[in-house]
């Protein structure tokens, strides 16, 4: 059931907020989860599957917090007959071994978790020495990863 308390984070605040400020913000299109599992990820697919079933027109793309909730998303998908790239396009994040071996491959953001593992041990630390000093946003660079379910834009400049 999606009657548990949905996952909150960072991400999602800041998704929303850019959202908002783009003037593209639309909370009917908003899917949450109970956890970032791949089971959470395959009800959360299927809900999105039987609404959009009703109009007969789905979102061009979806981004999707994690790729085990988007390999869910893609079985939901596949059992539904949501065919991906062709009626919607999938993007998530974190670009587990896992993403480049499901059926369409996943297109992912690719966090370096070493780099991510280390500056959350330093910022702890720094919390840790110096709880009174104000705390601070740390912002990590990524890399998309363009696979099958996204697939990679093509240039319209021309060179």
């Amino acid at each position: 059931m999606l009657t548990q308390r949905p996952v909150w984070d960072v991400r999602r605040k800041f998704f929303e907020t850019h959202m908002r400020e783009l003037g593209i913000f639309d909370e009917r299109h908003i899917f949450l989860g109970t956890n970032f599992s791949v089971e959470s990820g395959y009800q959360v697919g299927n809900l999105i599957a039987e609404k959009y079933e009703e109009t007969g027109v789905i979102p061009e793309a979806f981004l999707v917090a994690s790729d085990p909730l988007a390999v869910g998303v893609l079985q939901a998908f596949n059992e539904h007959q949501i065919q991906v790239p062709d009626q919607t396009a999938i993007i998530s994040i974190n670009d587990i071994d896992v993403a480049k071996y499901v059926s369409p491959p996943l297109t992912t953001y690719h966090l370096n978790v070493h780099v991510l593992g280390q500056t959350a041990v330093e910022a702890l630390s720094d919390t840790v020495n110096a709880p009174e000093q104000a705390k601070r946003t740390i912002l990590l660079s990524s890399k998309i990863v363009y696979r099958k379910s996204f697939p990679e834009p093509v240039s319209t400049t021309s060179r």
